[in-house]
């Protein structure tokens, strides 16, 4: 497992820390309630639990087209995590909720 907070634009320091924890106070450099220009569209601030401090990442700009291609070419890499457990434990008798009804 590998820890990270990751935090895009935040308008305000109490959103910020929610996101990240208290110790982003101590690097304004880094804090997310300053990207709120376009300029820091795809900007997130970062916090990984091996490294001191924060640091700003960019996201690479992907296409609806491209994300639902790359989201019909993985489809078969999720699995519900209730059927996971049945798998695991079939003994149990897990039940699925029922989807509520649409009006």
């Amino acid at each position: 497992m590998c820890p990270i907070d990751l935090s895009f634009a935040q308008k305000t320091a109490e959103a910020a820390v929610a996101a990240l924890g208290e110790d982003i106070r101590e690097w304004p450099d880094a804090n997310p309630i300053n990207l709120q220009d376009r300029a820091y569209v795809g900007v997130a601030s970062m916090n990984h639990q091996s490294q001191p401090g924060f640091t700003r990442i960019r996201t690479p700009f992907v296409s609806g087209k491209d994300a639902a291609y790359i989201a019909a070419r993985t489809a078969h890499l999720t699995a519900d995590p209730a059927d996971l457990l049945t798998a695991q434990s079939p003994g149990v008798g897990l039940t699925k909720p029922t989807p509520p009804m649409a009006a």
